[in-house]
């Protein structure tokens, strides 16, 4: 047994060497997500409780790091946990937070950018201990979802994980958190070919009932918009939504991410102002490219051609972070600037960003860019060099597909992606070459494949849908009927995207479909209000609906035919 002199002594070193830990993860995060150094704010994360058996005094501001936790304020989470540890080190949930921390989003599929870190906040939090059984319980957890990193993939390590929480919530049924991380492991599960949404479904079960007990809470609110952030789900996920951030306001995720389901359902202005509000956070550099990604996408489908034009340029001097979150951002605002101004030049001249961002490590963003590249130069008849552009497709496919990177569930998706992209381009110069059933036929596989997988929740949409071009190529091979088809099929996974809705404006029209051409044309002048006039498509709506005796300034369009499904 330890005298009292030694047993003092050793606590005091124990303190220090866990503190410098606390601190030295928290300065890594700061680095890893990009955080400026700045107080940390005490309100604006929402208002959460997890009882520990810490010293009291730390207790609240316990609280608040978990409450920046659950809406992905990790560099703010990091650093208040950090300072939950200086207060008391002998607080072993102060390093179970941290560990949690460096977890980053579970729903990304791959590991966070503090893995390392995270590790090693997991077992320094399982040598200080805890006085209780269920705070113990937590901090296993942790430990299960660490465990075996080197050799377990990040699949199996997230089952496992959710495993050990559920355990830990059957021992603490009436732990709300313990059943909070158990519904977000459990949701996080599914897989981008599951289009049953088992796991989403199944979390989004206790989050709704969560939701009931706890209305306020940012966690519950947050899980539940990345469960429903699936075109079929997303009407489930609006309301919470559009609460989020009201109840988190100091955190640039909650404020930018209720986007996802904005954008899901076609609501543009209300995407626009998300992600504006994301913008405005400017000691926030992780989640900014994002953001401008999703703002540019949004500002395109309703016509507002120069305000994106304008964050594209404010965005070429953002700071880009080693995550694929940011360089899949980089790569594309250019990439969709170009394709949905249907400028198809200036696609054929996209070069990558010089941007602080090693493309060698990304292959699957430099695959956006270099598809739409390889799309514009085939619509201008730069044939080689769109040949030229599909090898280093197939080179890219092969990067990731042999990458030692671990990218988790999205691997496969993202092999799967550049394939899509590759036969898209493809197929459009076949076309080209007059081979116009080869075409069709390869784009028709082309699209099927792409529409029997959710897309990455790194990317707002899709640079341009292969159910599109395929809508497009049979337009112009003047099959409009077929074309028509094509259209709406796009449509329904992404809703009032404006080339689908003036494609399908265009092949009713063609078609003599006039109800159906009025239906588009004016769903597509009532989202573009804003619009900047510039686009001869808008030009074009505005004649058809004048000849019918339509006024264009209707806010209210007509309603959808009776024999319309869609």
């Amino acid at each position: 047994m330890h005298t009292e002199i030694q047993l003092r002594g050793h606590k005091l070193f124990t303190r220090f060497r866990h503190l410098g830990m606390a601190l030295l993860l928290c300065a890594m995060t700061q680095v890893g997500y990009g955080q400026q150094t700045k107080p940390v704010p005490v309100t604006g994360f929402g208002q959460v409780h997890l009882q520990i058996s810490c010293r009291p005094e730390v207790q609240a501001r316990f609280n608040q790091a978990l409450a920046m936790l659950h809406t992905f304020s990790f560099p703010e989470a990091t650093e208040t946990f950090a300072a939950v540890a200086q207060q008391d080190p002998d607080c072993g949930m102060a390093y179970w937070g941290l560990a949690a921390s460096a977890v980053g989003s579970l729903y990304g599929g791959r590991p966070g950018p503090q893995a390392s870190q995270g590790e090693q906040a997991a077992e320094t939090a399982a040598r200080v201990g805890a006085k209780t059984p269920r705070e113990r319980g937590y901090i296993a957890a942790i430990r299960v979802f660490y465990k075996d990193s080197g050799s377990v993939s990040y699949e199996a390590r997230v089952r496992a994980y959710a495993t050990a929480l559920q355990r830990l919530h059957q021992e603490y049924p009436d732990d709300r958190e313990a059943e909070l991380f158990y519904a977000y492991a459990l949701s996080a599960l599914g897989s981008p070919t599951d289009r049953t949404f088992k796991y989403e479904l199944q979390g989004a079960e206790i989050l709704e009932k969560l939701h009931r007990q706890i209305p306020n809470h940012p966690g519950v609110l947050h899980y539940l918009l990345h469960c429903y952030d699936h075109t079929p789900l997303a009407p489930r996920g609006l309301d919470a939504a559009r609460q989020l951030a009201r109840t988190a306001p100091a955190s640039p995720h909650a404020a930018e991410f209720p986007a996802h389901i904005f954008s899901r359902l076609g609501l543009w202005q209300e995407s626009v102002e998300a992600n504006q509000a994301g913008m405005h956070f400017a000691e926030d550099i992780f989640f900014k490219p994002h953001a401008a990604d999703f703002l540019v996408y949004s500002f395109l489908q309703t016509g507002q051609d120069a305000e994106a034009g304008r964050v594209v340029e404010n965005a070429s001097h953002l700071k880009f972070l080693p995550h694929l979150l940011d360089a899949y951002a980089a790569a594309a605002i250019p990439s969709r600037y170009a394709v949905e101004r249907r400028r198809w030049d200036e696609a054929a001249f996209l070069t990558l960003p010089a941007a602080n961002i090693d493309w060698k490590v990304f292959p699957h963003a430099e695959a956006a860019l270099v598809f739409s590249r390889a799309l514009g130069e085939a619509r201008v008849g730069k044939v080689d060099l769109a040949k030229n552009d599909l090898e280093r497709l197939k080179e890219l496919q092969r990067a990731v597909s042999s990458s030692v990177e671990n990218e988790g569930v999205w691997q496969g998706f993202w092999a799967t992606e550049i394939q899509v992209n590759h036969d898209m381009v493809k197929a459009w110069l076949l076309y080209r070459q007059g081979e116009t059933e080869a075409a069709v036929r390869l784009l028709r596989q082309a699209a099927d494949k792409e529409d029997s997988t959710e897309i990455d929740p790194v990317m707002p949409g899709t640079i341009i849908s292969a159910r599109q071009l395929l809508g497009e190529m049979l337009l112009e091979a003047q099959r409009p009927r077929e074309a028509l088809d094509a259209f709406e099929a796009a449509l329904r996974n992404e809703p009032a995207r404006y080339w689908e809705l003036f494609g399908a404006a265009q092949a009713a029209e063609h078609a003599g479909d006039q109800e159906r051409a009025v239906f588009y044309y004016t769903q597509l002048i009532r989202q573009t209000q804003g619009t900047d006039g510039g686009r001869e498509s808008y030009k074009v709506a505005n004649e058809f609906l004048a000849q019918h005796g339509i006024f264009t300034t209707l806010t209210k369009g007509p309603a959808l035919p009776a024999n319309l499904s869609h």
